[in-house]
């Protein structure tokens, strides 16, 4: 469920800023959004601040990766 559930909030976040970068280009507008820096427990093995949150850092995942990739892909800054 977790992969599942970090999955949808990952292609949403890709679909708006997908939609923020086609409306904005050629303005000179900077893209960024806010990301949650949901850290305590980090090093705790089932992550349980981070997984309530949508942000999967089990069984070898990266979550605050994936989300920057999002953004990277869409030139948009990532604000932690």
């Amino acid at each position: 469920f977790v992969g599942w559930y970090a999955g949808q909030l990952t292609k949403h976040g890709e679909r708006v800023l997908h939609a923020a970068k086609l409306v904005f280009q050629g303005t000179g507008v900077a893209i960024a959004g806010k990301v949650a820096g949901i850290h305590w427990w980090y090093f705790y093995p089932s992550h349980p601040a981070e997984v309530t949150a949508g942000y999967w850092n089990q069984k070898g995942n990266d979550g605050y990766a994936d989300i920057a990739k999002v953004f990277a892909r869409n030139g948009a800054v990532f604000d932690f």
